[in-house]
């Protein structure tokens, strides 16, 4: 198999041999079907070439963007005339760019070898011939196939029931459910020029020309000869064949479609999508039973799916795609997840987040219901539990530490997976086998043909999988997720059906497959969309998805009249300005392929992500650049994409191999180099394909990422281009062979060493080892250069010389002491070493070599900079290890001087000290984060900052606990910490309180001021709180309370409080009923009466101190923007209602 490429983009790929006919001994399985013998050198000279004109029903099958097309077949007869091969070629014009598939044995092109499950099984269809069955009849959607008696057979091939018609020298018509073939004879032989194949690319290619006995049918339908009577005699007609239509109807409920994707995507939306094309192939025109199509995107590289906030709010969307059921009820749905998605789903329905309605159906595909060991192989990668090589790149590309999304994916009962993953993957499992109506999985990873078909596939092999049977990332095993594994069916037609796709394959972006019926996703989702019934008790009974037309299905009750409501949305909608979308991004609904599709690059970001399991493709980084839309071409390559990241190792480790060999080659010229020619070349071809790479890669300037090719050339040509272009010019071309021009071709090779500046640029991402990188990698390159230097001037291996002494096996000893001597001269220590005394110039004899001298001089010089740099950037970095200690220090000393200043007591120094010490040792010297402190970090950033800080603990006060995290976070952020010592008092009683405490580490204690109650003593620990009624009511503390040791504690002020309540009243009316409560029970009163009474005047109370700091200026002015508010919207809600009943009007009335 092979492929080749001409001036013309004429790109030539041999698929595989068109069909193998070879004459051996019948077999017992063709046990009574007569076969070919004998000589067919001169028989199959009579045998016509095929002209096979395909015609494709579906627009996921179509081939490059084509409908219909031609395949030329023309037979050849092996040498020892017992085989017949058929060579073949196809053409596809798209756009601009022409196709050519061909197949043959002659060697007339330059090819290589091509996988064969990228290819039309077309070998395959010659034993679908000699197992054709004659029928009396076939139907195609109802429709009788008009065919005339002995000439139609029924063919399957791999899952597919075709109806093939027979007319003699007329030709052969195949009929299929989604494809028709039209086979002609042609009675001039075609002309193949079929690729070359060197024998060392031969021995490589997989071979898919097998020996097939052919039987005298087979050889009839192939030559358009007649059946033969004695044949046909022996031939049992089998039934009729009915094949299905190519599309299916709604036979239930027209329903919403909601889609959850899985992991892979670093961004979320907070509503609901109309479009997802990054991620879900367009399934517009194969959803029956969708009359909407909605879309869920939240951030799934980041967090997992046992993220209980991120369950919560899937639930909240998905519940509000249609208006029936509860706010936490799924009703009236068709809820489609791939990959991690189901997962997600699965768990928030275990936790009760939200729930299915039997009036909803799951349709789930891919899910790793068990985790995936890619989880795995990423924590260990990243723990270093490798390779060393692995972990690095993981760091560069991003990839490590391994995020939320990929943890959470731990495979079951693994090594990564904690007791509570693995109770969350119980629970989801259970769900998805009581409530999943329909699944897809994958027991192989060759998937469809498209540009991430070589990804998966090293995924499938490459990942330390617990079974072969896997799509690439999620096992067969996994996808299951306890079903039995005889209930799945690998036809389109099964309701549980195991594919052999990959798992970007899942999510319908590369359409189906042309020729087996377990590679037709599309397919399956129409089929299984057509018969959706609903949840069902006997859902067990069977998973076989009924064809159309064989049982009386009740038809669909007519849909709802929509709500005034759902009409004013309508109506702003329409009245909305339509905002084209990116042309770039769109992806035509003809754009699969036979071989999948050809995808834009934004895809490949999204569906790249879906490896990130295996850490070779986003861990999330985040963006830090503004992206310009303007002037971008299809052809540009973001500078942060996957593709450019690995182009970018590849440079780096092609670079650093030219910084190392190179100043060899000048150095130790006596060294036969040329076994390196083929490196040398593929490194200058690397580096010329880099320019181009350059010229089509986009640029940060100004922090804005920029895609206009003009703009990215000339940064380019002021820039890197001139030293690229000589450095790769290929000079040996121009120049004779001579010795002296062979010396200047090998100096030509001495600006390729200015690309180490690309290597630094990639370091400049890690600012931190910046310097201390850079003055290594100068050390070292220094030495080596000035290593090889000093052995091309002071060696004599030139003209006539001592093979034995100037052998390449003396190049490792003559190295290693340059080596030496050139770094005891950097240290300016070799002139008793390295050299004669300079008094030796007097003796001509002994006289050196006087550009010795000069180069010492300069290695000495430049070695005292490199070594003092390096030093210097090794003991700032040793300092810088322990930052907050020598901060810590350094205050500590501060404070101690201030102290002994003042004249400070003893014992108050000691406590002082002591406040200090607790401080290092539980939060490292830092009492508020100082992250909360910095003006430079945006207020959401923050506030997610003090939620990860203080959640669990104000969740642990009743009047904040159920409140969403937009409150919690507003409420955290303005929580300030305090430390007391043992014996200090928090507050006095009678003072004017101002704040509330919550406990967060520590014990307190509550004095009772009640001489009679002496001994009793109220204690509060880790999570309990007290001064609340200072935050609702202006009064004096009624308590005092005492540190009992040392304590951790978080304050909430009047001030902040206050703020808090005036956008959120319903907060203020929580703490003033907990506040009333506490106030009641401390009182201990038994009376009702006097109870009630009590509880009014405590609200009155309350009540007037709120109404008082609603006057304030700035509450006011809060309390007054709210109100004005909720007046817009009420104008707006009366406005929207006549304009909605107009329209109905005008509806009803069009009607």
């Amino acid at each position: 198999m092979c492929s080749r490429v001409n001036p013309f983009k004429r790109v030539a790929i041999a698929l595989l041999a068109f069909a193998a006919i070879t004459a051996p001994t019948t077999s017992a399985a063709q046990k009574g079907k007569g076969t070919v013998h004998g000589d067919l050198r001169a028989s199959a000279s009579a045998w016509p070439s095929l002209k096979l004109h395909f015609t494709l029903k579906r627009g996921s099958m179509h081939v490059y963007g084509q409908p219909e097309f031609d395949v030329y077949a023309n037979p050849v007869v092996s040498e020892d005339g017992l085989s017949v091969i058929y060579d073949g070629y196809a053409d596809f014009t798209q756009d601009s760019t022409l196709t050519s598939f061909e197949v043959g044995q002659d060697q007339t092109s330059s090819s290589e070898c091509v996988q064969t499950n990228m290819l039309p099984p077309l070998n395959a269809m010659l034993p679908a011939l000699n197992d054709a069955t004659p029928v009396s009849t076939a139907s195609l959607d109802g429709a009788k196939i008009k065919c005339s008696a002995g000439n139609l057979f029924k063919v399957t091939f791999r899952g597919l029931n075709l109806a093939v018609c027979a007319s003699g020298s007329s030709g052969v018509h195949v009929y299929g459910s989604d494809m028709e073939i039209s086979v002609t004879y042609l009675k001039k032989r075609v002309q193949v020029a079929a690729p070359k194949l060197n024998a060392s690319a031969a021995s490589q290619c997989e071979v898919v020309v097998n020996a097939t006995a052919v039987t005298a049918t087979a050889t009839a339908l192939l030559t358009g000869e007649p059946i033969p009577e004695s044949e046909a005699r022996s031939l049992d007609f089998g039934s009729d064949v009915a094949l299905s239509a190519t599309t299916c109807s709604c036979k239930s409920t027209p329903r919403p479609c909601l889609f959850i994707h899985g992991l892979g995507i670093d961004y979320a939306e907070e509503e609901l999508q109309d479009s997802f094309p990054y991620y879900w192939g367009n399934l517009t025109d194969h959803a029956p039973c969708c009359t909407d199509f909605k879309y869920i995107m939240w951030n799934s590289q980041e967090t997992g799916w046992d993220n209980a906030t991120q369950q919560q709010t899937v639930c909240d969307l998905a519940a509000s795609v249609t208006e029936s059921g509860s706010p936490t009820e799924i009703a009236d749905t068709i809820v489609v997840t791939h990959s991690m998605g189901g997962l997600l789903l699965a768990s928030a329905v275990a936790n009760g987040r939200c729930t299915l309605a039997n009036s909803s159906s799951w349709v789930a595909t891919s899910p790793p219901m068990t985790g995936s060991m890619g989880s795995d192989y990423a924590q260990e990668a990243c723990d270093g539990e490798h390779t060393a090589f692995m972990e690095a790149l993981g760091n560069i590309t991003g990839q490590c530490p391994v995020l939320g999304g990929t943890l959470s994916l731990a495979y079951e009962d693994g090594t990564q997976a904690s007791k509570e993953l693995n109770d969350a993957y119980v629970a989801a499992q259970e769900v998805y086998r009581t409530r999943v109506h329909a699944v897809m999985c994958s027991d192989g990873y060759s998937g469809l043909f498209s540009i991430y078909q070589p990804m998966y596939w090293l995924l499938g092999v490459g990942l330390p999988h617990n079974s072969g049977e896997n799509d690439g990332l999620v096992e067969f095993q996994s996808c299951a997720g306890g079903f039995p594994l005889d209930r799945f069916g690998d036809h389109y037609a099964d309701q549980f059906y195991v594919t052999t796709l990959n798992h970007a394959d899942t999510t319908f972006y590369n359409g189906d497959g042309l020729f087996s019926a377990a590679k037709k996703p599309v397919k399956w989702f129409d089929g299984a969309m057509g018969s959706m019934k609903g949840p069902s008790s006997d859902i067990s009974a069977s998973s076989r998805v009924i064809p159309e037309g064989e049982t009386e299905v009740p038809p669909p009750r007519e849909a709802d009249m929509p709500s005034p409501k759902e009409e004013a949305e309508l109506l702003a909608k329409l009245a909305s300005p339509l905002i084209p979308q990116d042309a770039s991004q769109v992806v035509p609904a003809d754009q699969s392929t036979m071989l999948g599709s050809i995808l834009p690059e934004t895809t490949w970001k999204v569906i790249g992500k879906l490896a990130v399991l295996a850490k070779s493709m986003n861990a999330h980084t985040i963006d830090i650049y503004h992206d310009r839309k303007l002037n971008t071409s299809r052809f540009m390559v973001h500078p942060n994409s996957k593709m450019r990241r690995t182009w970018e190792v590849m440079t780096v480790c092609l670079v650093l191999y030219v910084c190392v060999m190179i100043p060899f080659i000048i150095g130790f010229q006596f060294v036969d180099w040329s076994r390196l020619s083929g490196m040398n070349t593929f490194i200058d071809v690397y580096f010329v394909a880099d320019m181009v790479m350059t010229l089509r890669t986009g640029i940060v300037s100004n922090g804005e990422v920029v895609m206009d090719p003009k703009r990215v050339a000339r940064k380019y040509f002021h820039s890197w281009f001139i030293v690229d272009l000589v450095s790769n010019f290929p000079l040996v071309l121009f120049v004779p062979s001579s010795g002296k021009s062979l010396k200047i071709v090998k100096l030509q090779k001495i600006p390729k060493l200015l690309r180490i500046g690309r290597l630094l640029k990639y370091l400049r991402e890690y600012a931190k080892y910046y310097n201390l990188i850079v003055s290594f990698l100068g050390l070292a390159m220094g030495l080596h250069l000035f290593a090889c230097l000093w052995a091309s001037l002071f060696n004599e291996c030139y003209g006539e010389f001592d093979e034995e002494l100037c052998g390449e096996d003396e190049l490792a000893p003559m190295y290693v002491q340059c080596i030496h001597t050139i770094m005891l001269m950097f240290l300016g220590i070799g002139e008793s070493t390295t050299y004669s005394s300079i008094a030796r110039l007097q003796n001509p004899e002994l006289r050196a070599n006087i550009e010795l001298y000069y180069m010492s001089i300069t290695v000495f010089m430049l070695g005292t900079v490199f070594s003092s740099f390096l030093f210097g950037n090794v003991l700032a970095l040793l300092m810088s290890w322990d930052q907050q200690k020598a901060q810590f220090r350094n205050r500590m000393d501060m404070i101690k001087a201030e102290m002994k200043y003042y004249e400070l007591p003893e014992e108050l120094q000691h406590r002082v000290r002591r406040n200090y010490d607790y401080l290092w040792i539980n939060q490292r010297a830092y009492s508020d984060m100082m992250l909360l402190n910095q003006p430079g970090i945006s207020k959401p950033l923050k506030t997610t900052i003090a939620l990860h800080l203080y959640k669990d603990l104000v969740k642990t006060v009743p009047f904040f606990a159920g409140s969403d995290s937009r409150f919690l976070g507003k409420v955290c952020l303005a929580l300030e910490t305090a430390v007391y010592l043992p014996g200090d008092t928090i507050i006095y009683c009678d003072d004017i309180g101002k704040e509330m405490f919550i406990v967060r580490k520590g014990l307190v204690e509550i004095l009772i001021p009640d001489p009679e109650n002496s001994e009793k003593r109220i204690y509060l620990r880790d999570g309990n709180f007290f001064g609340e009624t200072a935050l609702v009511i202006d009064v004096r503390r009624t308590n005092t309370v005492r540190a009992v040791n040392i304590c951790d504690l978080n304050m909430l002020s009047k001030h902040a409080f206050n703020e808090i309540a005036a956008e959120y009243p319903e907060f203020g009316e929580r703490m003033k009923r907990t506040v009333i409560k506490r106030q009641l029970d401390n009182m201990n009163i038994q009376s009702p009466v006097e109870k009630a009474k009590v509880h009014n005047q405590l609200t009155l109370v309350v009540e007037k101190s709120l109404k008082q700091r609603r006057m304030s200026v700035s509450l006011r002015t809060i309390y007054r923007a709210k109100k004005l508010g909720d007046k817009l919207k009420d104008i707006a809600d009366r406005a929207s209602k006549p304009a909605a009943a107009l329209e109905t009007w005008r509806i009803i009335r069009a009607q």
